[in-house]
């Protein structure tokens, strides 16, 4: 419905932000987390439909007799972190990760859930990722050669 009147939005700061937890799920401090089909937080992992939620940060461990929803935890949603990874050179500096676990990226597995942007290499297992333009869900890496092009037509 459009406004008529002013609207107070009830503003938040967006980098860190509290999420509710699916039953039976253990998350731990600096685990990618997503989001699950039903709205709930759970480990990152290469499953279909999840969303990237951020990073952990702390824990939550499951309790007996839960529901989804009876925990919550904060999550990071933006920042540059340190994850673990497999391969890795100095050519992914630029290039998107997906989820491979709740502990590591790679550049490419089944369901290719984005995880961010590599900003730096440290080393064959480590990475660097910023995380910010996982809020952009879930876009696809252009080739430097890509087959789009503009035109520029004067008035």
């Amino acid at each position: 419905m459009a406004l008529s009147d002013v609207y107070e939005a009830d503003r938040q700061d967006g980098d860190i932000i509290s999420c509710s937890i699916a039953s039976g799920e253990d998350i731990y401090k600096g685990a990618i987390v997503c989001w699950g089909t039903d709205g709930y937080l759970v480990p990152g992992a290469n499953t279909a439909n999840l969303v990237t939620a951020g990073i952990a940060v702390e824990t939550s461990e499951a309790v007996s007799g839960e529901s989804d929803g009876d925990r919550s935890i904060r999550v990071f949603r933006t920042g540059v972190f340190q994850i673990p990874c497999s391969g890795a050179s100095q050519a992914w500096v630029r290039r998107q990760v997906v989820i491979a676990d709740d502990n590591t990226v790679a550049l490419q597995t089944s369901e290719n859930i984005l995880a961010g942007v590599v900003v730096a290499y440290v080393d064959s297992t480590t990475v660097k990722v910023d995380i910010c333009c996982i809020t952009m869900g879930t876009w696809t890496e252009e080739s430097t050669s890509s087959s789009s092009s503009s035109s520029s037509e004067s008035s």
